[in-house]
């Protein structure tokens, strides 16, 4: 055998092995499109079986505020800042209250009423408004609620409520 016909083998190995090669090749980038493919098809299920969970969630959850909204019954007050430290509670009911009495059981004695008119109110009409000046002191703490406290009828119920100063 001469040199030439020994290099003409070394090239059909050499040739043999590079086509064994490029079939593994193609077959493990097959293979790898096969998995990417069930891969996208679960991440597109997970995806949608998540968007389905949160659909039911938001249903609930709306149904549950729902269900709270109807269970509690509406403050007849409201609370609203009308200067620097100048307050002012209303009756926005259309009904009478009785005993309403407003304090801040976190700093008692912050409260100044201006009609000089102290609370428990005996009675306080539909629509009235009462203004009030929070005496803040160095030491008065941070995130106070004032707390009312009234009946809806003559001798009835003490409800309350604690609205953010």
């Amino acid at each position: 055998m001469n040199t030439s016909n020994w290099i003409n083998l070394g090239i059909l190995l050499l040739t043999a092995l590079a086509v064994i090669l490029a079939a593994r090749q193609a077959t493990h980038a097959k293979a790898s499109a096969i998995d990417a493919k069930a891969h996208e098809v679960a991440a597109l299920e997970a995806s949608r079986k998540t968007a389905e969970a949160n659909e039911r969630a938001a249903a609930a959850l709306e149904e549950a505020n729902a269900i709270a909204g109807k269970s509690l019954p509406p403050t007849p007050f409201t609370l609203v800042q009308v200067g620097k430290s100048k307050w002012r509670v209303s009756n926005r009911s259309s009904a009478e209250l009785y005993d309403v009495d407003v304090t801040c059981p976190a700093a008692p004695g912050e409260f100044g009423f201006y009609d000089h008119s102290e609370p428990p109110f005996g009675v306080f009409e539909a629509g009235r408004q009462v203004d009030f000046i929070q005496e803040s002191s160095m030491a008065t703490p941070g995130g106070l609620q004032a707390r009312i406290v009234w009946r809806d009828d003559v001798g009835g119920q003490v409800r309350e409520v604690f609205l953010s100063l």
